[in-house]
């Protein structure tokens, strides 16, 4: 049910889902570019990573903000009683990593950084286009862990990742993120764990033409910032409760045009955009009946607060969006809301174990999401830009259906499953005829108010022992997307 536009092109689609419905965070922090170089490298560095889990049916009520899938990613902590690390070289890129013990069993460290050197391969192709344009990447981790004692764990995180792609002398994108996370996670008794998540960080992203008279950077990004507090309890026999609260910040830069050079015909212009705010409180059961049923409930609700500085058009009742049904013009200043939204986001999953090797599964999810990326492309590029909802804009609104059949043999070394699912979001974005989408102040002109839906059938079969492992999979599925302005004859 994952699959990509293709190779040249970043993110991925999950059961028929755009690619910015994916909630994608690695220790907490957020990812809104999921690749290197235009979907050849993956953002997420293989050495340093502990695991990795998709949630594309059910969905934990801690995870919120998208209506398509959630991919947390977890880095490992450094060793605490040896240093070791290592060094890789290829064709395209080289990587390395060293971690140990900077206090023996109390504080380690964790570094990889990796770096592309890809232009050679371009200079040996036969088109002089290729053979003029650029291409590479580079990252950098550090992880900080902490044990004090049994019970403690502290750890803190900084990332960097920085890109750049050009087409021959003609256009090209730069790109990056910066982050920083910490957390701290506490045992208080048998039965009682806590976790405190802290995250911030800033995305830039730059577009570019190198005309010889219209040459430009067009620069837009956005930062972020995100706290967490979760709780989990054991105490009651057959229950594992968990609760907690988030805080989610996203400052959206303006989307800024300058002239590349003296020379160049075009005008500077800067866009303000709107901030958003998202506050959310979840709570969830996993209950286990018997030996054959277990039950899974969980609620989240989420209020969501668009901010300025921004100015909102009033428009003429009954007439399209445009400038020329302008009726008054409201000013927000920073900070100030100019709207919100908050729904209850249910979460159900049932289990039932058949026997030893055979078990079913049944879920349903509610899922909103606040941001929305704002892109006339089928592959979404460093241009495109992240819209929060406003007063024009709404949230999109997912509800969510899968059951399953799984298999495993008596020596698990053999697996199957199959899954069915039906996914119907509202309030999807589509655009008007030759929608104009950079440094558009009113985007709301631009935009018709949609709907998808999708649905379709998953088949695996893995080998998981032996002298040959693998697996075999297969997925049906059909995607419905469907928009009509209301102002179709004006």
């Amino acid at each position: 049910g994952v699959s990509t536009v293709g190779e040249g092109a970043a993110g991925f689609n999950v059961r028929g889902g755009n690619i910015d419905q994916n909630l994608v965070i690695q220790d907490g922090m957020p990812f809104f570019n999921t690749s290197h170089v235009l979907g050849f490298f993956s953002v997420f560095n293989p050495d340093l990573v502990r695991s990795t889990t998709l949630y594309k049916g059910h969905m934990p009520a801690r995870f919120g903000g998208r209506t398509a899938s959630a991919l947390e990613v977890k880095l490992r902590d450094g060793d605490f009683s040896a240093w070791h690390g290592n060094v890789g070289i290829g064709l395209a890129a080289a990587k390395a990593y060293i971690e140990g013990p900077v206090v023996n069993d109390k504080l380690s460290v964790l570094a990889g950084v990796r770096a592309s050197y890809s232009d050679w391969m371009l200079l040996q192709a036969k088109s002089p286009e290729v053979r003029q344009s650029s291409a590479w990447f580079n990252d950098a981790h550090v992880k900080l862990s902490y044990r004090g004692g049994a019970r403690t764990a502290i750890s803190a995180g900084f990332q960097h990742s920085a890109d750049y792609f050009r087409l021959s002398q003609d256009f090209g994108y730069e790109w990056g993120t910066t982050g920083g996370d910490a957390q701290w996670r506490q045992t208080w008794t048998d039965n009682l764990i806590s976790t405190v998540t802290a995250t911030a960080g800033k995305v830039k992203n730059r577009y570019f033409e190198l005309g010889a008279t219209n040459n430009f950077n067009l620069d837009n990004g956005l930062g972020f910032a995100n706290v967490q507090a979760q709780a989990i309890y054991f105490g009651q026999e057959k229950h594992e409760i968990s609760g907690g609260i988030q805080w989610n910040a996203t400052q959206t830069l303006p989307q800024n045009l300058q002239p590349g050079n003296v020379s160049s015909g075009i005008a500077p212009k800067t866009i303000d955009q709107e901030n958003g705010e998202e506050i959310a409180v979840f709570l969830d059961d996993e209950y286990r009946i018997n030996e054959k049923w277990s039950l899974y409930a969980g609620l989240r609700y989420s209020h969501f607060i668009s901010r300025g500085p921004t100015t909102v058009l009033q428009y003429e009742p009954g007439f399209p969006y445009s400038p020329q049904t302008v009726v008054d013009t409201v000013f927000y200043g920073k900070n100030e809301a100019t709207q919100t939204y908050g729904g209850a986001e249910p979460r159900l999953a049932v289990s039932y174990r058949i026997t030893k090797q055979h078990s079913a599964k049944l879920s349903y999810n509610r899922m909103q999401q606040f941001m929305h990326l704002i892109s006339n492309t089928t592959a979404a590029t460093p241009a495109d830009v992240w819209q929060p909802s406003n007063n024009y804009l709404q949230p999109q609104v997912s509800d969510n259906f899968s059951a399953g059949w799984f298999y495993t043999t008596p020596n698990n070394r053999w697996e199957a499953s199959t899954e069915i699912y039906y996914r119907n979001i509202r309030h999807v974005l589509a655009y008007e005829d030759f929608a104009n989408l950079l440094l558009n102040e009113h985007l709301e002109t631009e935009l018709i108010d949609g709907k998808q839906r999708s649905y379709g059938a998953e088949w695996l079969l893995r080998k998981n022992a032996g002298r040959l492992t693998g697996w075999f999979s297969y997925t049906w599925s059909r995607a419905f997307q469907q928009a009509q302005s209301p102002y179709p004859d004006l």
